[in-house]
């Protein structure tokens, strides 16, 4: 995102967020995964504990906290079968006590 953009959105700016709740619109029958990667898709994942059970059609957005540390993050949503996966909605904000790395590499 170019610096423009990042001032009107600040939750994308250049600082490390906070996504600390998410909403999903999925639809099938099981148990989903949910991973959530940090900055990269090569690091280890946080797992939604437990997974979440869907219906079909779903009666509800499905809700699950988090607490996740990141400058960018990236969601893997899986189960066996068919799925129907609508929306995703990270709710986050730039964590107020690690706002920049401070390190790099």
């Amino acid at each position: 995102m170019n610096t423009a953009k990042a001032s009107q959105v600040p939750v994308f700016g250049f600082h490390q967020k906070r996504y600390v709740y998410a909403q999903a619109l999925l639809e099938g029958v099981g148990i989903t995964q949910i991973k959530v990667y940090t900055n990269s898709l090569s690091a280890t994942p946080y797992v939604v504990p437990g997974g979440i059970t869907i219906t079909n059609p779903a009666l509800q957005d499905y809700e699950f906290p988090l607490n996740i540390l990141a400058q960018r993050a990236f969601v893997e949503v899986s189960m066996p079968g068919q799925i129907n996966f609508s929306r995703l909605i990270l709710v986050g904000a730039a964590d107020t006590w690690n706002p920049i790395r401070g390190r790099n590499g």
